[in-house]
């Protein structure tokens, strides 16, 4: 179900980042770095080749993908996948 895995991937995010936040707010440190890393680990292996991709990505570029934008490139993935299963166009 592309739609359903769409909303349970925006809430495992925006679940994350609220606990990241709160352990900020309790003073434990967790680098973006480490936070990518961990956003990573947590996806499902269908995700392999974006995960290269963005591995690649700041490979070549030698950064990390600043937080937002990795959330929001993984999102657009699953957007893009609910999308192709019902015929549409991004």
């Amino acid at each position: 179900m592309p739609k359903t895995h769409l909303a349970e991937l925006t809430a495992h995010f925006n679940l994350m980042v609220n606990v990241r936040e709160n352990l900020i707010e309790m003073g434990s440190s967790i680098s973006d770095t480490r936070f990518n890393a961990m956003i990573m680990a947590s996806l499902p292996v269908s995700y392999r080749p974006a995960k290269q991709t963005i591995s690649a990505a700041e490979r070549t570029n030698q950064n990390p993908y600043v937080i937002d934008d990795l959330i929001a490139f993984l999102t657009e993935e699953a957007r893009n996948r609910y999308l192709e299963t019902n015929g549409e166009s991004g």
